[in-house]
């Protein structure tokens, strides 16, 4: 086949040179033995083709190659020769090319769809340069779609060679089954690639970072459109949805997560809560408890889905649910947080005609410190008036971050302390979770937290806790 290629491609590029030499009249013409046989001449040299003149028959060409063909045709006929033998004799000689009509198989294939892949091509080229002048977002999109074509027409036309040269022996004698193989294996490639690939990928607009959330939405929508099994995906867009002011879609969207993780807590939780901000008057529905119900099921110590559940009972006039569904918080939030949610609890009790939640005992004291300054120094030196003092403890080994702290002013030492829970200033860190710590006192003239120049400390010292005797620090001693 490449033989006969190179063959119609030489051809071709000649043409120009023997375009003006090639062409004259017929001097002698053609004398035929009786009408059958000019019939049948005519009848033949229509099928065949100029190989000069690219769209001229045989017949109908005055090029001097032509006319040689066809004294040559003539001689091959009173030769005794059929007119499928006369044919494949040029072809021999000429190639496929010298066919008016080549037949429809593997080695002709290019002939028959080049011209189609040709006006399709231009037609690409035609709609790309069109759509180019609009819009940038317009036109990254619908370049993708020229470049999907083009990629599907080339991959259609590897295919068709590859599965030509494959089929070319089996063709002769079971056309039936070479079409059927050929077309069951494009089938096939197309289906395995509408499963595992991603011609998305050739969309610009999806693999360019989106400017906007509104963009990042778009995309994402695209995204889930294509996946809707993605549970984080219609996360996040509930999330962006959000952002943007959209409860409606938030809610749906996060309805959706849920319904595809139903034993998420997280999501659940944020799916009851987007139905809430969703509601003109903001209240839980029956379906929001739903899911706060079950994140609770599963992970009881869930904070979000806790309070949220409690506000819903409010909201119905069960205060007294409510106040039983907030209480565990109490142990699970810091000192701060516990005071304003003790208010909360014991409004609801009231509401619900039950006594008060009874005061909380105060944390006992874990370390009990006693701070001086020393005498040498004190002597020296005279304190500004907002002097102050941080009696800190940290983890031993620890960052420099405090677990307990109290500030005190300068003129209050010698000073007696006692540091406990109440005194972190991290309620996910305290002093009753830890083995031992570094204890430290110092007395800064800026009143500032953070360490200064200038500063004076006392030297460390590390207490296993409970310490069971106070602990002495002496500022500035040496």
């Amino acid at each position: 086949m490449i033989r006969h290629l190179l063959a119609a491609l030489l051809m071709l590029a000649a043409l120009p040179a023997f375009a003006q030499a090639g062409q004259q009249a017929d001097a002698a013409p053609l004398q035929f033995r009786d009408a059958a046989e000019e019939a049948r001449f005519h009848a033949l040299t229509v099928q065949l083709r100029c190989v000069m003149c690219q769209n001229q028959s045989l017949a109908d060409s005055n090029a001097l190659i032509a006319l040689q063909l066809r004294r040559e045709v003539l001689d091959l006929m009173r030769q005794g020769k059929s007119d499928a033998a006369i044919k494949e004799y040029l072809v021999q000689r000429y190639g496929e090319f010298v066919l008016y009509r080549p037949p429809l198989e593997g080695r002709t294939l290019l002939l028959w769809l080049g011209p189609g892949l040709v006006l399709l091509a231009g037609a690409g080229v035609v709609v790309a340069r069109v759509r180019r002048r609009k819009g940038d977002r317009a036109r990254r999109r619908r370049r993708a779609g020229v470049v999907m074509a083009v990629f599907l027409a080339l991959s259609l036309l590897l295919g068709l060679l590859v599965l030509a040269t494959l089929l070319r022996p089996l063709w002769p004698q079971a056309r039936g089954v070479a079409l059927g193989i050929g077309l069951v294996v494009l089938a096939s490639a197309a289906l395995l690639y509408r499963l595992v690939g991603t011609p998305q990928a050739l969309d610009a607009a999806v693999r360019q970072a989106p400017a906007t959330l509104a963009d990042a939405v778009a995309q994402l929508q695209a995204a889930l459109a294509r996946d809707p099994q993605r549970v984080e995906g219609w996360a996040l867009l509930g999330q962006a949805y959000l952002r943007l002011g959209d409860p409606g879609k938030a809610r749906d969207a996060l309805a959706r997560a849920a319904a595809l993780a139903p034993d998420d807590p997280d999501l659940l939780t944020e799916a009851a809560q987007a139905r809430a901000l969703a509601d003109p008057a903001h209240a839980f529905d029956a379906q929001a408890i739903a899911l706060l119900e079950s994140a609770l099921k599963a992970n009881p110590a869930h904070q979000r889905a806790r309070w949220f559940l409690g506000v819903a009972q409010r909201q119905r006039g069960e205060n007294a649910q409510a106040a039983s569904t907030w209480e565990p918080l109490l142990a699970q939030v810091d000192t701060a947080t516990a005071a304003s949610l003790r208010k909360e609890i014991n409004a609801a009790r009231a509401q619900a005609g039950l006594a008060p939640l009874a005061a909380p005992a105060a944390p006992a004291p874990l370390l009990s410190v006693k701070v001086s300054l020393d005498p040498a120094l004190a002597a020296r030196v005279r304190l500004q008036p907002d002097a102050t003092v941080f009696v800190i403890a940290r983890q031993a080994g620890g960052p420099p971050m405090p677990v307990a702290v109290q500030k005190h002013p300068a003129s209050a030492l010698p000073l007696a302390v006692r540091l406990g829970d109440a005194d972190s200033p991290m309620p996910t860190l305290t002093l009753s979770q830890l083995h031992e710590v570094e204890l430290v006192a110092r007395l800064s003239a800026s009143g500032q937290a953070m360490r200064q120049d200038g500063d004076l400390e006392s030297a460390p010292v590390r207490v296993t806790l409970p310490a069971a005797q106070p602990i002495t620090l002496v500022i500035g001693a040496r």
